[in-house]
């Protein structure tokens, strides 16, 4: 029990990477506020994700700052491609959910098949740009 609440144990361990989560995440939704950053401040979380699972980084917030500077240049173009992707699906979805037009409900089929795959780009494409 008495290894469990040392500084170097695994309850202190896991606490700290926790609160590393909770100040990752507050700077994700903060930067992301402005749509335009979003991908930057994906990207730079996901970053600083993999120098903590290899034990290397000095503070979330500074290297969360340094990494989104420098991604803002390489993530904001995949970002404002996904983000024209999932509006012109949104665009679709709404036309044809309208009823208005009286297409049936089975077209909406590819465009959930579309948006599936633009999700799984998305997955992959931040950590990609971080890392690369």
């Amino acid at each position: 029990m008495k290894n469990m609440l040392d500084l170097d144990g695994p309850l202190v361990r896991a606490l700290s990477d926790l609160n590393t989560l909770v100040i990752l995440n507050i700077l994700t939704a903060l930067f992301c506020i402005p749509v335009i950053t979003a991908g930057a401040s994906v990207a730079a979380m996901h970053y600083v994700i993999m120098e903590m699972f290899e034990n290397r980084g000095d503070g979330a917030a500074r290297e969360f700052w340094k990494r989104f500077k420098e991604n803002l240049g390489n993530a904001t173009p995949v970002w404002l491609i996904l983000l024209a992707a999932a509006i012109f699906i949104y665009a679709d979805c709404w036309i044809i959910m309208g009823g208005q037009t009286g297409l049936p409900r089975a077209m909406l089929v590819p465009l959930y098949i579309g948006a599936f795959i633009e999700a799984s780009i998305a997955v992959y494409a931040f950590p990609l740009t971080a890392r690369f």
